[in-house]
């Protein structure tokens, strides 16, 4: 971008591109310490408090660098305010030189309008970048317009080195995958290769769950399992709490609401040990933001006042909010999250759990997934392999939308039909590599 205030407007507008892992956000971050160094201020807006939150932990403590998510920047909170920005846009954003926005292919066509128009109009002129990979996954809403809009900014930079991972086998799959739908063999000779990591119908999910979890204390990192619908989040979340001996008539009748807003989410039971995920950006600096996972750690008042530590190490308190008439628990359960909650994520290893029933089936969900994770031995495969769930943004010609005679939209209820099983030797070779 051209620094010149005098240059024209478009040369202040720039597309940061590139595949998940090349740096784009660690870019963005030298380039505000870079801003500042020159007496500038900057603004940071990411379109979730999960991305704020990492945003502030690693930038510099200054009075300079300013984070929030799109929606405060603009001041949106209900649908109203929309009128009130498109009259009168929010002025604090006039204080900024220049204003960095992460992760825009997530954001919805009428909120990036918004923001476009409000940075357009500004009268000191800053600087914008976009980032973002829109190759990861498609719009919520289905239109491109935000990404044509991108990819029209007269500056454009793309990132093509992957610093995420070493693991030469895993980028040369995520690549492959980027660009076309993989064969049945490909995925096969991923996921079984150098040891079989499909995890298999001769353990139940809830003993699966405990192999995540003995990873997880092993190795020090979350064991983070990933589904494609909230339906499968709730079943694995109701199989970790049958794990910890609690039943769902337990959860009726002794829990506390959970955050309505939230597609499939159950009564909060905390107890020690529980595993949750924040919904409600109450804390941003100190890590309360929608997205963070953390445990219980102990319960101040049942069932709706307790600590949760954050995998961060931070201790916070929850306790009930009302918004829009409701009272209720600001989080859910935490043991798994939707492939779109993990974008702007790195993660160490995870199971996919790629549920969905729909078809034709969402693209670009299990190159996202993948893509999250450094090595190859970190990534798990549960349920049953479908090539229809490896789709990739790009539509091109021979996929397979639809699945084969040979696919299942679950795994059958008799455990004796013949599935590839993890063997015993596999799983102690994994837990030795990590």
């Amino acid at each position: 971008c051209v620094w010149n205030l005098q240059a024209k407007l478009c040369q202040r507008r720039c597309f940061l591109k590139g595949p998940p892992g090349t740096g784009k956000s660690e870019l963005l971050v030298h380039a505000a310490k870079r801003v500042v160094d020159r007496g500038g201020r900057v603004l940071f807006l990411a379109p979730t408090g999960s991305l704020v939150h990492s945003y502030l932990d690693r930038l510099p403590d200054s009075e300079d660098i300013f984070v929030e998510t799109v929606h405060a920047g603009l001041r949106f909170a209900r649908p109203r305010d929309a009128q009130r920005v498109r009259c009168n846009p929010p002025s604090r954003l006039s204080l900024y030189d220049v204003i960095f926005l992460d992760e825009v292919s997530m954001l919805e066509l009428p909120v990036f309008e918004e923001l476009f128009r409000v940075v357009q109009e500004l009268p000191q002129r800053p600087i914008f970048v976009a980032a973002g990979d829109f190759a990861q996954l498609e719009a919520i809403d289905g239109n491109d317009v935000v990404r044509r809009a991108c990819e029209g900014m007269t500056s454009q930079i793309e990132l093509t080195t992957v610093h995420r991972s070493q693991d030469e086998k895993h980028l040369a799959f995520v690549s492959a995958i980027r660009e076309s739908q993989p064969s049945r063999q490909q995925i096969r000779e991923y996921f079984e290769l150098p040891v079989d990591r499909f995890l298999g119908v001769e353990r139940t999910l809830e003993q699966w769950l405990d192999f995540g979890m003995v990873q997880q204390r092993l190795h020090g990192h979350p064991f983070v399992w990933i589904c494609n619908t909230n339906r499968g989040v709730a079943k694995v979340s109701r199989a970790a709490l049958r794990r910890l001996g609690i039943s769902m008539e337990q959860v009726e009748s002794e829990g506390y609401l959970g955050d309505p807003s939230v597609k499939g989410s159950m009564r909060i039971l905390p107890r020690e040990g529980v595993w949750l995920r924040l919904t409600r950006n109450l804390d941003k600096p100190r890590g309360f933001v929608n997205g963070a996972i953390g445990q219980v750690v102990e319960v101040f008042r049942f069932p709706d006042i307790f600590s949760v530590r954050l995998i961060s190490g931070t201790l916070v308190m929850v306790h009930p909010v009302r918004f829009q008439g409701a009272t209720f628990l600001p989080c859910v359960y935490g043991y798994a999250v939707t492939v779109r909650r993990t974008q702007g994520l790195t993660l160490f290893h995870g199971a996919l759990y790629l549920d969905g029933r729909m078809y034709p089936r969402p693209r670009g969900h299990g190159y996202v997934a993948v893509s999250r994770f450094r090595s190859a031995l970190g990534v798990y495969h549960y349920g049953p392999l479908r090539r229809s769930d490896w789709l990739p943004t790009a539509r091109g010609s021979g996929q397979q939308v639809e699945p084969s005679e040979l696919s299942s939209p679950d795994w059958p209820a008799n455990p004796t039909s013949p599935r590839r099983r993890m063997s015993a030797a596999s799983v102690r070779t994994i837990a030795a590599a990590g």
